[in-house]
């Protein structure tokens, strides 16, 4: 929840600008939408790989040996994150693009999706079967109906990008530049 949490927060703090560069211009506000998508799939990547390397410390820490069975439940949490930050920016999208009603059908997707493979998961798996109806469910809600949805397909490629900017090192410095502060955002003085 922490991962998502803070991810919400960051687009949520950005949403301004790239509204603003969406009255502005197309090109502009598809790069804005690429930073974001770029900066949120980061810290996806961040969430699923502290989790998978560093799960068993931080539950012997917090909770003891006794709960080390919780640590395959956070690993798979971990990489469910990725999926649900990255897809945090497309509800931006979507906000300012796309019909609203999208959002509603991935939602719907997400739930049918987590209760069928839930009951099918957690008979045999427990915990880490809940985990996988999740992973799975966030995959087919935040990315595949990114390619499903005919309106969302033009997105579908930024964030694809986004989810591969751990192997695009070229990309990081321009991702850096977008975070500088701009006056193009700023509110124009008072006279």
């Amino acid at each position: 929840e922490f991962a998502v949490f803070t991810g919400s927060t960051i687009a949520l703090s950005l949403f301004p600008g790239l509204a603003a560069s969406h009255a502005r211009s197309d090109a502009e506000y598809r790069e804005k939408l690429q930073a974001l998508t770029d900066v949120l799939s980061a810290l996806g990547w961040i969430f699923a790989l502290g989790c998978t390397v560093l799960g068993w410390a931080v539950i012997a820490l917090l909770y003891g040996r006794a709960y080390a069975t919780a640590v395959p439940v956070l690993v798979v949490q971990g990489w469910a994150a990725l999926i649900a930050i990255n897809a945090i920016s497309r509800w931006q999208h979507i906000l300012l693009a796309a019909p609203p009603l999208l959002n509603l059908g991935a939602a719907l997707l997400h739930f049918v999706t987590v209760a069928l493979l839930g009951v099918w998961l957690i008979p045999g798996a427990g915990t880490v079967g809940a985990a996988i109806a999740l992973l799975a469910a966030n995959l087919v809600s935040g990315l595949s109906t990114s390619y499903l949805f005919p309106q969302l397909r033009p997105y579908a490629a930024i964030q694809l990008r986004g989810l591969l900017i751990p192997f695009t090192p070229g990309r990081w410095r321009a991702l850096l530049a977008q975070f500088h502060p701009s006056t193009a955002d700023a509110p124009s003085p008072r006279t």
